[in-house]
């Protein structure tokens, strides 16, 4: 009986192996061939029409049609092209794996030109179907359907980590090169702070100190052109033009600043009687009024360190003096005067921003690195999961397929390779559609069959049996 196959159908997803419906069916044309001509010598195409030939037929070919060789030739190439076409066709349906478990042969058979016979066609839908029935049976499908997708979980895992280091790597390499920019810059910083230790007139502890603290002034905003504090060291420069009184002690009148008027004996009674409470006051609010005035004109830093006993005096309400405004000035103006080179406030600025460029890569490269480790622990947990259910899954088969051999369903040769390619066919099943990875022979044409046509009864299924001819 001959077979008709018909032209094209909708490649679909293995979504659901379990689905029938979601199996293409472009290899039934070949089982019907079989089951129609189990003992068919060879089977050729005619058309679209698979026709069986048995042995009496083959002899009037090669007796009648000369020149023999040629006719030879000829049949070889019918061979092949319905091999390839059952190759393909096979692998649309079950995929390349189970096409290569079930038709082992093909590559050998097509390059020979050998016959399709109704024996082999038997032979390769019992090993396909077997393997079908282990990845869609209700006591192997669950185990098989959860090693596939928490390998796929597992690997999906394995990217993101990939990703994610190689990502980490580069914001290293990024932190390298902004440490080496931000400590150049800082050395270009510390030579300027050298070379005006030479030109100027600081002293040793205030270029001490503009090394330590460079950086913390710099990113404190200084004031340009400003004047908050000169009016104590217009007060201080005027009164110490003659001798400095005794009792030297400035006082804030509104928002002036003049030296309190000398009390007669006023020394020696403080000195038994303790500070009047209003003149201690008078005393830490001048002291106040000073160091505020400092901070805005040259920076809490640098008003830090040309004031270190501001906490002191306002703590023993000590009055404020013409020798503390003035050493506050020389030390401020010491440090300031470094700030006030244009070129130097440049190479701050660079050293400033070269650090913060540093600082957010560091961050970025911390942020990731954790994200990375975290991501490494799950791919860690998911790497169990995914041994463990294939574990599992390969137990079920083991069992599925001895007892397909007890059952006379396979031989133990099969059954021992299905034990071995199960979870390259149901990962290839489960994760994309079934496509033959390469054509045997691409000029031939792609295996047809209805898409729409209903699942093959129970009944069709070919059973093995070694003695069929």
């Amino acid at each position: 009986m001959e077979v008709q196959v018909i032209s094209s159908f909708p490649l679909q997803h293995f979504s659901d192996p379990a689905s029938p419906h979601n199996v293409t069916r472009a290899a039934e044309p070949f089982r019907q061939a079989a089951l129609n001509n189990p003992s068919a010598d060879s089977f050729i195409l005619e058309g679209h029409t698979i026709k069986p030939i048995d042995s009496t037929t083959l002899s009037q070919i090669k007796k009648h049609i000369q020149p023999l060789l040629t006719r030879e030739a000829s049949i070889q190439e019918q061979n092949r092209a319905i091999l390839g076409l059952l190759h393909d066709a096979l692998a649309m349906q079950f995929g390349t794996i189970i096409t290569n478990f079930a038709f082992p042969t093909a590559s050998e058979r097509i390059e020979l030109g050998s016959r399709l016979s109704g024996k082999t066609l038997i032979e390769v839908f019992q090993n396909a179907d077997l393997a079908s029935d282990l990845l869609t049976s209700s006591t192997t499908a669950p185990l098989i359907k959860q090693a596939i997708e928490t390998a796929l979980k597992a690997v999906q895992l394995k990217a993101e980590v990939t990703e994610e280091a190689s990502v980490v790597a580069d914001l290293a390499q990024e932190v390298q090169e902004a440490s080496r920019a931000a400590t150049l810059s800082f050395t270009a910083v510390e030579e300027a702070i050298k070379a005006y230790a030479n030109k100027s007139n600081a002293s040793p502890s205030d270029i001490e100190y503009l090394h330590n603290h460079w950086f913390d002034i710099g990113k404190s905003t200084l004031p340009e052109n400003q004047s908050h504090a000169e009016k104590f060291r217009t007060a201080a420069n005027r009164e110490s033009h003659g001798k400095i009184p005794t009792e030297d002690r400035f006082v804030m009148q509104e928002t002036s600043i003049n030296r309190a008027p000398q009390k007669f004996f006023g020394l020696k009674l403080d000195f038994i009687f303790g500070t009047p409470p209003k003149e201690i006051e008078e005393n830490r609010d001048s002291i106040r009024s000073f160091k505020n005035a400092l901070i805005k004109q040259y920076g809490g830093v640098i008003a830090n360190f040309a004031f270190p006993d501001f906490d002191k005096k306002i703590a023993l309400g000590a009055h404020l003096d013409t020798v503390t405004i003035q050493k506050s000035f020389k030390i401020a103006d010491s440090l300031k005067g470094f700030f006030d080179r244009h070129e130097n406030i440049q190479l701050i600025t660079d050293a400033i921003n070269k650090d913060a460029e540093a600082e957010k890569a560091t961050g970025n490269l911390d942020m990731f690195s954790y994200a990375l480790k975290r991501a490494d622990q799950n791919l860690q947990v998911a790497n169990a999961q995914a041994a463990k259910a294939r574990s599992l899954a390969a137990q079920s088969v083991i069992s599925f397929a001895d007892q397909s051999v007890k059952e006379g369903k396979t031989s133990s040769t099969s059954a021992s390779k299905l034990k071995s390619i199960w979870y390259l066919a149901a990962f290839e099943r489960y994760n994309k559609p079934s496509l033959p990875s390469e054509r045997i022979l691409p000029t031939l044409p792609v295996a047809t069959a209805v898409a729409s046509a209903p699942p093959y009864p129970e009944e069709s299924r070919l059973k093995y049996n070694d003695n069929v001819s």
